[in-house]
């Protein structure tokens, strides 16, 4: 198991549920599949205008160009998007971010200001190390 990190950007953390936020993973040579929860009960201490990042991942990504997969799912609730949401891990990192694809035009990343006190975050993935 890990135990994954709601935060923004510049590093503040939501408060979460602990019974209710939790990672596993299972790594197989120089894959890493994972899944998370995260039950948010609090974003006070985060700053809006920041990106929402997941961080704590148990390994640090490796740096190839390109390492960042989305999951094979992604349920979110009380999240507030305008196409569909993505997780992104960072090259050379232990931490993501959802990215919203938008069906008309670039998309972006995900703002603290988007999510609500009470968000819940479940994602899957895999990212190389």
């Amino acid at each position: 198991t890990w135990t994954p990190t709601a935060q923004d950007f510049s590093g503040n953390n939501a408060t979460v549920d602990t019974g209710n936020s939790v990672g596993v993973y299972t790594k197989i040579g120089n894959l890493v599949y994972w899944r998370c929860t995260i039950q948010m009960t609090s974003k006070a201490s985060m700053i809006t205008a920041d990106t929402f990042i997941v961080s704590n991942f148990p390994f640090v990504g490796s740096s190839i160009p390109g390492n960042w997969y989305r999951p094979s799912s992604a349920i979110i609730k009380l999240v507030d998007f305008d196409g569909f949401v993505n997780f992104s891990m960072v090259a050379s990192t232990s931490y993501g971010y959802m990215f919203d694809s938008v069906k008309s035009g670039a998309g972006g990343t995900v703002p603290v200001s988007k999510l609500s006190d009470t968000s819940a975050l479940s994602f899957t993935g895999v990212y190389t190390v």
